[in-house]
């Protein structure tokens, strides 16, 4: 079964202010997530999107991903670069539990 991707605004962005190769790395693992959306980890449920909320990682870059699977719709919601590639640093394990709330 393929799900409908897709990447909400702030995530773009936080897309965009990467370095070119990075970021083609995480569309790859972002458009894996249309065929197997459970290969994250499952952060629990979220009342005000009617969603459950997962996380994917990824290291070299180390990043975090966090989205929304709702029926057959996943739904980007946050990508927290956690490394040091030519870019600002946008998020790191201190900011996770801050990261999540957001989306609950």
């Amino acid at each position: 079964m393929t799900y409908l991707l897709e990447i909400t605004i702030d995530a773009s962005r936080q897309l965009s202010r990467l370095d070119s190769a990075v970021r083609e790395r995480i569309k790859a693992k972002i458009n894996s997530l249309k065929e197997t959306p459970e290969i994250g980890k499952p952060l629990g449920r979220s009342e005000a999107l009617d969603a459950m909320i997962w996380e994917l990682r990824m290291f070299s870059p180390n990043v975090r991903i966090y989205y929304t699977v709702h029926k057959r719709q996943i739904v980007i919601e946050e990508i927290v670069y956690e490394g040091k590639v030519r870019v600002h640093k946008i998020g790191d394990k201190r900011s996770q539990r801050r990261d999540i709330d957001r989306l609950s």
